[in-house]
């Protein structure tokens, strides 16, 4: 049975000083994912922090960070990199989109590259 290459995957994390709300959760929806889209990056995902007590103690949790993550799946680093690329050229996210979302974050966002694991079912 041939071994199937992994796909580059693609995490994005902004951070901010109050919990992300509902207005930047329809912000993302409806001007970042778009303009994401455009350029060749369909998010599979998006995750925010939530604030709850922790009820698994065995599990640490970090408490007090508001977080919001999207992921992206690219068929190889030349993908990934190709829309690196269309996104900084784009006029939507260099003059709309990248702006509003400068103005609500704490801190540059992080970016990180990522690869399933061998029993990952995103191979």
């Amino acid at each position: 049975m041939p071994q199937r290459r992994p796909r580059a995957s693609w995490r994005r994390s902004i951070r901010r000083d109050r919990p992300f709300d509902t207005a930047f959760a329809d912000f993302f929806h409806q001007r970042v994912r778009p303009a994401l889209a455009d350029t060749g990056a369909t998010p599979v995902a998006s995750l925010q922090s939530e604030h709850a007590p922790n009820t698994f103690p065995a599990l640490p949790v970090r408490t007090g960070e508001n977080v919001f993550v999207w992921f992206a799946r690219f068929a190889d680093q030349a993908h990934l990199d190709d829309h690196l690329r269309r996104l900084d050229r784009s006029r939507q996210w260099q003059t709309d989109v990248l702006p509003g979302l400068s103005a609500t974050l704490a801190s540059p966002p992080q970016r990180l590259r990522l690869a399933p694991t061998a029993r990952s079912s995103l191979r």
